[in-house]
């Protein structure tokens, strides 16, 4: 099996630490996506925050069957052991990013591309700029159709940038929920009689 080495994650994290949780998930994240590569949460639980590439672990089957049965998409999950170990210090109250148990932590198996990025979900979301979330967000509100949106933001300018239906409905999915909850905690003024 063939390892790639990643940047040293601490060249993206402060030595001094980080105050807040979900910061330092933020920078990590950004570090991770400059870098052709995608981290998830492992696990998050006071004292810990284990940061994995997305590519770690194994596809496990939750039907009957459990190994045996096929899947009907390919899993996106190799086994990538690249692995990052945050502690939080309550004298300082501030996360530090630990040194690496095992050497293999420091390395993914799989190549670190813009198309190895583009495979992911969170990859194709990156790559989109200011000015395509505000056109796609103007779009949902017109009600247009996902595959209009899909032709709009994967054009000539943006080579790689293919964002799937599914991510555009996600993405319209989310973009509802917000609105919806917006709409419900703005006072209705409108049948004020004055």
């Amino acid at each position: 099996m063939k390892f790639y080495p990643a940047v040293s994650a601490s060249s993206a994290f402060p030595k001094d630490g980080m105050k807040d949780k979900d910061e330092v998930v933020d920078v990590m994240k950004t570090y991770a996506i400059e870098n052709n590569f995608v981290l998830v949460t492992a696990r998050s639980q006071i004292p810990i925050l284990h940061l994995k590439c997305a590519k770690g672990g194994t596809y496990r089957g939750r039907r009957d069957g459990g190994e045996n049965v096929k899947r009907s998409t390919e899993t996106r999950r190799v086994g990538c052991p690249y692995l990052l170990r945050f502690s939080f210090r309550k004298k300082d109250q501030k996360y530090y990013l630990l040194r690496s148990l095992h050497e293999k932590e420091e390395y993914h198996n799989h190549p670190l591309s813009p198309k190895e990025l583009s495979a992911l979900h969170e990859g194709r979301m990156a790559k989109l700029t200011k000015e395509d979330i505000t056109l796609t967000e103007r779009l949902f509100k017109e009600n247009a159709k996902t595959m209009k949106i899909q032709d709009l933001l994967n054009d000539e300018r943006a080579p790689g940038n293919k964002l799937t239906t599914h991510d555009i409905n996600n993405w319209r999915y989310s973009f509802d929920q917000r609105s919806d909850i917006r709409r419900s905690t703005t006072p209705d003024t409108s049948n004020n009689e004055g």
